[in-house]
């Protein structure tokens, strides 16, 4: 997979890409770990209401250099971070529209929060399925498992 990473990819200008930027392939792994830790993406499962007006309103410029007239002079939204890069929040929207058959808005969460930690789950690449019997009994020939009656497993 190739991708535009921001910091190395160069300055970006309006939609086009400076000159010194260069594609490189980028893992899903890093991708995801890139956008959630040091992008600081975060999962927005109501894009539209955020987006659409019924989420926080707003203040434009103006409003915020009279509220700083009425505090005499005191700058009152200092501090903060800066938003994510565009790219992070490409890749937190498609996260966060993981379908239902996929694990939904759980997995999204997971997968979220193992990028941020920098982990991957355990998926236990060196085990084998074992199987054992529930119940065994012992007789001349060793021991044995102990069979069910059909009636108790449901079978008629």
């Amino acid at each position: 997979m190739k991708a535009m990473r921001g910091e190395m990819a160069g300055q970006e200008i309006g939609r086009h890409v400076a000159a010194g930027a260069r594609m490189r392939d980028i893992g899903i792994r890093e991708l995801l770990e890139w956008a959630f830790q040091r992008e600081c993406a975060q999962l927005d499962f109501d894009e539209v209401g955020t987006v659409g007006g019924t989420g926080w309103r707003g203040h434009g410029t103006e409003y915020v250099m009279l509220e700083r007239m009425r505090l005499g002079g005191m700058r009152i939204d200092g501090g903060g971070r800066s938003l994510p890069a565009d790219d992070a929040e490409i890749v937190a929207s498609t996260l966060a529209a993981l379908p239902e058959a996929r694990g939904g808005r759980r997995m999204a969460i997971w997968i979220a929060e193992l990028a941020r930690a920098g982990r991957a789950p355990d998926w236990m690449p060196d085990t084998r399925p074992r199987f054992y019997a529930a119940e065994t009994h012992i007789n001349r020939h060793g021991v044995c498992a102990k069979s069910q009656d059909s009636a108790y497993l449901g079978a008629g």
